[in-house]
């Protein structure tokens, strides 16, 4: 009865180890998960800020084309009055020669 004794004893301590070394385990895969989730809270926050800052600059974007669009017809105004200017300016030299 002793050695059944002794291998009853041995089973229990095997698994009050097993026991241990899976509380341990769990705590550490509980301690994995937090980190885990707290940099994926983390990377989360970061992207929704930088969606933030991308929508913050498409929109300096379409801002940005509209201005150029106008620069585009200002520069396309000066082109015509500066050809305007340039036909009366000879059409006043030939009416000044004409007149002298």
């Amino acid at each position: 009865m002793a050695a059944s004794s002794s291998g009853v004893d041995a089973l229990e301590r095997n698994l009050v180890d097993c026991q241990q070394r899976r509380q341990q385990a769990d705590a550490a895969l509980t301690q994995l998960l937090a980190q885990a989730l707290q940099q994926l809270c983390s990377q989360s926050a970061e992207a929704t800020s930088l969606r933030g800052m991308l929508d913050a600059m498409r929109a300096v974007n379409v801002k940005l084309a509209a201005q150029i669009k106008g620069f585009e017809k200002a520069e396309a105004r000066v082109k015509e009055l500066e050809g305007y200017w340039r036909r009366e300016r000879g059409s006043m030299r030939c009416w000044l020669r004409c007149k002298q």
